[in-house]
C-alpha cells in the first residue's frame, strides 16, 4: 500500500508541476503580447522615439544611433532598424575600415546613403550586389567573405582558405562572371543564374530553377552541374508542363544518397523515371503518415576497423514508417516497399545497415530470423557486410538463416 501512495504522491506532484509550467508560458505569452502592443501603440503615437527606443534595446553601440541620428536621421527608418543591427553586430565581429565620426551622408536617397554607410564602415573596395546581399541578411559565411572580398581579397583564392570551404569549386570564367553579375540575388541564386547563363539557358529556364530546390546549395556540385548541363541540353526539346516537374525531379535526386549517376541518359528515359517518381511521391504522401509497430529487436551501432585500418561507423536501424520504406526502395533500387504488408501484420521487419552514414544493406527479420539481405540493385552482401550484421545479430538474439 505505502508503494501505491507513493506512486500516486509522484503523480499528482507531476500533474502539479505541469500545471504550474503551462500556467508560467501563458503568462510569460500574456507579457510578449501586451510589450508588443505597447510597441505598437508608440510607433503610432510617435513613430520616431519608438524606432530610436527600439534601436537602443537592440544595438550595443551607443555612438552608432547617435551619429545616424546626429547626421542621417532618415535612416532611422522601420525598414533600415534590422539593417543597422546587422552592422552593430558586424562591428563586434570586424573592426571598422574607417572611423564612424568622419562619415556624411552623400546625397538625400535613403538606399544610397545606406549603401554609403556600409562601404565606409566595413568594405572600402567595391563588392558585387550578391555579397552585399548576403552581408545585410545577416549570414556569418557569406558576410565574412563578403568583408574578406571588400577589403582585397580573391574570391578565386578564397576557397583555399579554411574559413570558406563551403565556397564550391568554382572556375575563373565562373568567377568572372559572378563578379560582372549586377543583378540583385543572394549568393546561391546568383550562382546558378550564371552557370545557366554559361551554359546557353534562356531566361524562362533561369526563373523555373531559381523558383525551386534547385536554387541552394547541392549535396555534390559536380552533379548538380551535369544536372543544370541536362536542363540546357534538352530544353527545346520539353514542353512547358514538363519543365517544372523535371526540376523537382532533379532537386530530389541531387538530395539522395545514389551512387550511379541520374543525369547520364536521354530525354525519353528521364522523363519515365520523372514520371515514376512522381507515381511514388503520389504513393508517398497516402502512407506518409503510417507508422509501423516496433519488432522488439535493438538497434546498433559499431565502429569497424577494416584491413587498412580505417575505422568506419556502422549503425542498424530499424525502419519504422512507410515514408522510410518508400524512400529506402528508391535509394536502394529495390522492391521493399512491397514488404509493407508483411511489416503491418508483424510477420515482418525492415532494418537499413548504414556505413557512414550511407546505406549498405536492406536487411528482412522475420521473427527473430534474418532471411534476406539485400544491397543496391538486389547484389548479395559483401563479406565486411555479412561480419557486421553476424555481430549485429549475435547481440540482439537474432539468427542469421539466409542472406
Amino acid at each position: 500500500m505505502a508503494k501505491s501512495w507513493n506512486y500516486r504522491s509522484q503523480d499528482r506532484e507531476w500533474v502539479e508541476a505541469r500545471r504550474c509550467a503551462r500556467l508560467e508560458a501563458r503568462e510569460h505569452q500574456e507579457e510578449e503580447r501586451l510589450t508588443e502592443a505597447a510597441i505598437q501603440e508608440r510607433l503610432r503615437a510617435h513613430p520616431r522615439k519608438a524606432r530610436l527606443d527600439e534601436l537602443r534595446q537592440r544595438v550595443r553601440s551607443t555612438e552608432l544611433i547617435e551619429h545616424l541620428e546626429r547626421c542621417a536621421p532618415r535612416l532611422i527608418k522601420a525598414d533600415f532598424i534590422d539593417r543597422i543591427v546587422v552592422i552593430d553586430r558586424l562591428r563586434q565581429r570586424y573592426d571598422w575600415s574607417r572611423s564612424l565620426t568622419d562619415w556624411r551622408p552623400k546625397g538625400r536617397s535613403v538606399t544610397r546613403q545606406w549603401h554609403d554607410l556600409v562601404n565606409h564602415l566595413l568594405i572600402p573596395y567595391p563588392i558585387p550586389p550578391f555579397l552585399r546581399c548576403a552581408l545585410l541578411s545577416g549570414s556569418k559565411r557569406w558576410g565574412k567573405l563578403a568583408i574578406f572580398v571588400g577589403r582585397g581579397g580573391s574570391l578565386h583564392r578564397a576557397r583555399r582558405a579554411g574559413e570558406f570551404a563551403f565556397l564550391p569549386v568554382l572556375t575563373k570564367r565562373t568567377i568572372h562572371a559572378l563578379l560582372q553579375s549586377r543583378v540583385e540575388h543572394g549568393p546561391w541564386e546568383a550562382l546558378r543564374r550564371v552557370q545557366l547563363e554559361l551554359l546557353g539557358g534562356n531566361e524562362a529556364l533561369i526563373r523555373n530553377v531559381l523558383d525551386s530546390d534547385l536554387c541552394g546549395r547541392f549535396r555534390d556540385e559536380t552533379r548538380g552541374e551535369r544536372a543544370l548541363k541536362w536542363l540546357v541540353e534538352f530544353d527545346g526539346s520539353i514542353s512547358r508542363w514538363q519543365t517544372r516537374p523535371l526540376i523537382d525531379y532533379f532537386a530530389a535526386q541531387l538530395r539522395e544518397e545514389i551512387v550511379v549517376d541520374p543525369f547520364a541518359c536521354g530525354l525519353r528515359t528521364m522523363l519515365r523515371r520523372m514520371q515514376e517518381w512522381h507515381a511514388e511521391l503520389a504513393k508517398l504522401r497516402t502512407v506518409e503518415h503510417e507508422v509501423f509497430q516496433k519488432s522488439g529487436i535493438f538497434g546498433r551501432t559499431m565502429n569497424v576497423k577494416d584491413e587498412q585500418g580505417h575505422t568506419s561507423r556502422w549503425e542498424m536501424r530499424e525502419i519504422l514508417t512507410a515514408k522510410d520504406l518508400i524512400r529506402e526502395g528508391g535509394a536502394m533500387g529495390h522492391c521493399v516497399f512491397s514488404y509493407r504488408d508483411a511489416i503491418r501484420r508483424g510477420r515482418s521487419s525492415i532494418w537499413s545497415l548504414r556505413r557512414d552514414g550511407e546505406r549498405a544493406l536492406t536487411i528482412e527479420v522475420a521473427g527473430r530470423d534474418v532471411v534476406q539481405m539485400r544491397g543496391r540493385a538486389n547484389r548479395p552482401p559483401k563479406s565486411e557486410e555479412r561480419m557486421v550484421v553476424a555481430e549485429w545479430a549475435s547481440a540482439a538474439r537474432v539468427r542469421v538463416v539466409r542472406a
